[in-house]
């Protein structure tokens, strides 16, 4: 499995630093003057989007035009700035990581591991299986709807309705794979033909849903599915709240990466699904845990179990499951929660103060609630 980089920016002495670290990795690396990308960008396909902020508007141009073409629009765009001010605004035009200049090789590979780990799970994550299978496609609004699935993968599927699906509409899906029990998982349509053939993206995925399709896409695949990334042990539990956490690493996920945490204290252990809503480049992440399920009373018995065992450091295992470069996403707590927690305000409101005055602020509610926060 090897993955398409662009190094879309004419400085030499960046160029030659990045492309000495890809040789590391599974990835083919061109470089481009930025006014010939644009046309690379919609022909070709990319996974890895390098940019250089100091060139003026041409980087935020060519991330936007990733965005734009049915090629490159789920590329990770990675932001290279010489000015710590400007990775609010690197982020703020759709850059997935930021790396400073002048590069170091410690962090550049820190970053491309962490990109690359994502790029695999979503190439294992769009895996589809061929396959001919009824299923029963439900809406609150309509009566329910018979159809063929086309194909499967873990994060979604093609399907042939009785009559056409409008796009964007939510639904879920009934369906039987063989040696499991009938699955009902909710999807959202994101694209839809008049014939009636439409593209579900499966939502709210449970892990007894993930495991048995990921069970049949391995035993019914004509090939070997692409290998799942190792889980990110080098990862420190800092902050935990009922809400949230944040977590110091060097290899931080983009924002709106969905990631699965697994929190280690003695013989007590929790998996956990949360999505990033902070990055601090080479520093850590801030994650906002989803409001499903049970999740919430198992953090609390987490927090519990540790306020109950002084000097008990707990473990931390971060893997990621998919990223969104939408706004949409799973339910999180902040309508639940959200104003009783400081730190999951905090999350919220990321933009307004610079990483210094964020770490400050986390500091400062680490020493006055350390009934919900480790340190």
């Amino acid at each position: 499995m090897r993955f398409q980089a662009l190094l879309a920016f004419a400085d030499e002495n960046a160029s030659e630093a990045l492309s000495q670290a890809l040789e590391n990795f599974p990835v083919n690396a061109e470089i481009c003057p930025p006014q010939a990308s644009k046309p690379k960008l919609q022909e070709t396909r990319c996974d890895l989007l390098f940019v250089d902020f100091d060139e003026n508007s041409t980087a935020a141009e060519l991330i936007q035009t990733a965005r734009q073409s049915s090629a490159s629009k789920t590329c990770i765009a990675i932001a290279l700035v010489s000015d710590t001010n400007k990775t609010g605004s690197a982020f703020g035009t759709g850059a997935n990581l930021v790396l400073y200049k002048p590069l170091v090789s410690e962090t550049v590979s820190s970053t491309l591991r962490a990109a690359i780990a994502l790029l695999k799970r979503e190439r294992r994550r769009q895996f589809r299986v061929p396959v001919q299978l009824p299923v029963t496609l439900i809406s609150d609004h309509d009566s329910d709807i018979e159809g063929i699935m086309l194909d499967l993968s873990e994060g979604g599927m093609d399907v042939l309705a009785a009559k056409p699906l409008e796009r964007q509409q939510r639904i879920q899906a009934q369906f039987d794979l063989s040696s499991t029990s009938p699955i009902k998982i909710h999807g959202k349509v994101v694209w839809a033909n008049p014939n009636g053939q439409s593209g579900l993206q499966f939502l709210d995925v449970t892990e007894e849903q993930r495991t048995a399709l990921c069970t049949w896409l391995s035993a019914n695949a004509p090939e070997i599915p692409p290998e799942e990334p190792e889980p990110f042990t080098d990862c420190k539990l800092s902050d935990l709240s009922l809400g949230a956490c944040y977590v110091e690493t060097s290899s931080p996920f983009p924002k709106r990466t969905r990631v699965e945490l697994v929190l280690r204290a003695g013989d007590f252990d929790v998996r956990l699904d949360g999505v990033v809503q902070v990055v601090h480049p080479a520093h850590g992440m801030g994650i906002e845990f989803a409001n499903e399920g049970d999740q919430p009373h198992k953090i609390e018995d987490f927090i519990e179990h540790l306020s109950a065992s002084p000097g008990l450091a707990p473990q931390l295992l971060v893997c990621p499951k998919s990223i969104s470069f939408t706004e949409d996403g799973f339910p999180t707590t902040q309508d639940e929660i959200g104003d009783e927690d400081p730190l999951v305000r905090l999350l919220h409101n990321p933009e307004s103060i610079s990483q210094d005055q964020f770490l400050a602020e986390l500091r400062s509610q680490r020493h006055g609630q350390t009934e919900a926060t480790i340190a």
